[in-house]
């Protein structure tokens, strides 16, 4: 709360219909962050979404958040529903949680419920083939890709880094002050592996996707704490986002890529909105060997650039289908080597006229990252 007495008051938790002692903790530690609105993360497979208030005007609760624990990814779903569930809980007599209950009965039961505040239905947010990739045109508030891409300090190379950092199934960590601009990045970077999400996608039984790329990659706003620790340590691969600068000081082994955000941003005077600061990208010296650059990348490279030059290139789209189109060329440059028993060796690339040695590897590498050895 706002005032220095309710720093010494107890959190006070009600919860339905249960969660794990870890993800209670967390949300416990993590129900506000400052600065921060509705914000979200992730541990054990479970995307918390969290939804802080302020004190209520009756001061009845310095402050209070609600907070929804789920396998689906969803965020403007989560933020939807928070809001209206919150909605029930301030306008209660006596702030009663089971007024949070009724609605979330009603959604379970009928898909949807309203209030004073407004409404809310499942179906507004099931997704269709048009919604499988979100990538939204972004408002004023927020990065665009070619915006992203330009703020990059080398903007082909350091872009290329990104995209083989991702084919080659390495971790990136995005070290930023924003977390709004943090999390339309990592929201940005699956699309240049878009050709995994299908791989990655199984419709639940109510239409939505609960496991597809974005779901499985992200992990947005981890800290140094030992449950994000122990669950990065889990996976191979990753793009985990954070504003904690102990994690990347006392952690420095559990990632590959580090994408450093300026805390300054510049002002675009032409609309009077704020420009992403500029981005610095770096490669950890034990992950040098696996994402050296070779021709591929360097061609890539000279491709973004005339992108990024072309002023009548303007849609985020097409940026981004300029390295979709590179990786489909590459997987079936793969595919057309696999041998007849069905599998891929270091000797089959080079008889296919391939004569570079970094670029044997590097196919190599992404062969055995697509799982085709």
């Amino acid at each position: 709360g706002p005032d220095s007495f309710s720093r010494f008051l107890p959190i006070c938790t009600w919860i339905y219909p249960s969660v794990s002692t870890d993800i209670k903790k967390v949300c416990e530690r993590k129900h506000t962050i400052s600065g921060c609105s509705f914000h979200l993360f992730k541990l054990n497979q479970f995307w918390i979404y969290i939804l802080p208030h302020a004190r209520p005007q009756d001061g009845v609760l310095p402050s209070f958040s609600l907070c929804a624990a789920t396998k689906e990814f969803n965020p403007e779903k989560f933020e939807a529903l928070l809001n209206v569930l919150s909605y029930q809980y301030i306008e209660s007599k006596y702030l009663d949680p089971t007024k949070i209950l009724e609605g979330y009965l009603s959604i379970a039961i009928t898909g949807k419920f309203s209030n004073r505040l407004g409404s809310f239905a499942i179906d507004t947010f099931k997704e269709t083939s048009d919604t499988k990739n979100p990538l939204k045109i972004p408002t004023q508030s927020q990065p665009s890709i070619r915006e992203f891409f330009q703020s990059c300090g080398n903007a082909g190379e350091d872009i290329v880094i990104i995209w083989n950092a991702l084919m080659l199934k390495k971790r990136i960590l995005v070290v930023h002050f924003s977390q709004t601009d943090a999390f339309q990045i990592l929201k940005y970077l699956p699309l240049l592996i878009f050709h995994r999400n299908e791989n990655n996608s199984h419709s639940s039984a109510d239409g939505t996707h609960s496991s597809n790329l974005w779901s499985t990659l992200l992990h947005p706003n981890v800290t140094n704490d030992e449950e994000f620790i122990v669950d990065l340590q889990s996976k191979k691969c990753f793009v985990a986002s954070t504003s904690d600068r102990t994690l990347l000081s006392q952690h420095a082994e559990l990632f590959d890529v580090i994408i450093q955000m300026n805390e300054n941003k510049v002002v675009d005077n032409t609309d009077n909105t704020d420009v992403m600061g500029n981005i610095v990208i770096n490669v950890s010296r034990f992950a040098t060997t696996d994402l050296n650059l070779c021709s591929v990348h360097l061609e890539l490279i000279h491709n973004i650039q005339e992108a990024l030059q072309n002023v009548n290139l303007s849609n985020d789209a097409e940026l981004i289908k300029i390295m979709q189109d590179k990786t489909i060329l590459i997987l079936k440059r793969l595919k057309s080597i696999i041998s007849e028993n069905g599998i891929i060796t270091k000797e089959l690339i080079a008889a296919n006229d391939v004569d570079d040695k970094s670029l044997q590897h590097w196919l190599y590498k992404v062969a055995m990252s697509e799982n085709l050895i």
